[in-house]
């Protein structure tokens, strides 16, 4: 059933991402949905015998590639930069909940978020520009940059996460 709930809410998140746009530039939301699946999907103990288990980060990496795939799949260009990007956010989402940050505010929340928009931009611009002959207007980037910052800070203050509701 849980599966069933992340396939329509990453189909709803679709719909909405290519839909929806603020000031004529896109929203970035596909990167909140792996971020919260990967804070979801964090385990109460992540060491088993001493040793990092790894297992809501993998789960979280895998999770953020196949949104990467498909948001690849309907750019219409090269596959592999949105699923890298993706899948190390989903990974960096687990691990950052579980190893560096032990208290959750909504500021803390906001900002890992938006730092992680930075990052999946980044990325996937870097990658198109060094693997396509695509150009890039760097204004408009920036532009576009700050609007899904702003955006997904906003629903970063706007998401509960609870520790009592990790598994």
């Amino acid at each position: 059933m849980e599966y069933l709930f992340w396939i329509v809410i990453t189909i709803v998140i679709f719909i909405i991402q290519t839909q929806v746009d603020f000031l004529n530039q896109p929203l970035n939301i596909t990167t909140v949905l792996v971020f919260v699946f990967g804070i979801k999907n964090i385990v109460k103990n992540p060491h088993v015998k001493g040793y990092w288990s790894g297992k809501g980060e993998i789960k979280s990496a895998l999770f953020g590639a196949i949104v990467g795939l498909i948001e690849d799949g309907l750019s219409n260009s090269i596959i592999g930069p949105s699923l890298l990007s993706k899948a190390l956010i989903g990974f960096a989402s687990a691990y950052i909940f579980t190893e560096i940050f032990f208290r959750w505010t909504s500021l803390t929340v906001a900002s890992v978020l938006a730092l992680l928009t930075v990052f999946d931009s980044i990325v996937i611009v870097s990658l198109r520009v060094l693997m396509t002959t695509i150009k890039i207007n760097t204004f408009l980037f920036y532009e576009m940059l700050l609007i899904q910052v702003v955006t997904n800070m906003i629903i970063g203050f706007l998401v509960k996460l609870n520790r009592e509701e990790i598994q």
